[in-house]
């Protein structure tokens, strides 16, 4: 029988549990999985928070991971829980749109009120929020996250480790570089290149990225 569990313990792992309700999968989920030892032996919902050390004590081919941690940070602990051997699953709010010709890599997350068009490409461990539209001919990629009410018009590409503030929106064939941040709000016309911090209307490129930025992101 399948246990799922969700990585993280903070506003983006509860939402991913609303989700898992709304999926009507709630009787298999089973807690929440956290890096940090202060939580040990916490609830969330009445659920436990384990550690990532409890998690190892527990039968490895039953459990199915689900991320819950929306800052692109992630990638480093899921990667090494890959090479763990453990298996993630996406899941999609029942009242998401997908539409044809959609190809969503592993575990990603859709959020309620989504509407993906058509002839999409979205990489691994993506994070769609909630009331995201997505044009056609957009390539998304692996661990970028997509802020609520944000609008991406087609063909635009957005590179891994992305994150796009609330209400972030795109003209027609921009492409937002690797690990870039944009603001809440943010109307992307240019490009934006790897690693910068860019808002405003239209987005400029501010600076670029800091530890400190991605540390106080969630």
């Amino acid at each position: 029988m399948k246990q799922y569990y969700v990585l993280g313990a903070g506003g983006m792992a509860r939402e991913v549990e609303n989700i898992i309700k709304d999926l009507k999968k709630d009787n298999f989920f089973k807690g929440f999985i956290v890096q940090d030892k202060f939580f040990k032996d916490a609830t969330l919902f009445d659920k436990p928070i384990i550690t990532q050390s409890q998690l190892s004590h527990l039968d490895k081919q039953s459990i199915i991971l689900i991320n819950g941690i929306g800052s692109p940070s992630r990638s480093d602990w899921i990667e090494q829980l890959l090479v763990q051997g453990y298996s993630f699953e996406s899941v999609i709010h029942p009242s998401a749109t997908i539409g044809t010709r959609v190809r969503l890599g592993q575990g990603c997350v859709v959020g309620s009120f989504c509407v993906l068009t058509t002839d999409i490409a979205i990489g691994d461990f993506a994070i769609i929020n909630t009331h995201v539209s997505i044009s056609h001919d957009c390539v998304i990629g692996s661990y970028v996250t997509v802020g609520p009410g944000s609008h991406l018009a087609g063909n635009t590409i957005i590179d891994r480790n992305a994150f796009l503030g609330i209400g972030t929106i795109t003209r027609p064939r921009v492409h937002i570089g690797n690990g870039t941040m944009t603001g809440a709000g943010s109307v992307i016309i240019d490009n934006i290149d790897r690693g910068m911090l860019a808002y405003g209307v239209p987005a400029k490129e501010v600076r670029p990225i800091t530890k400190d930025d991605w540390k106080n992101l969630i």
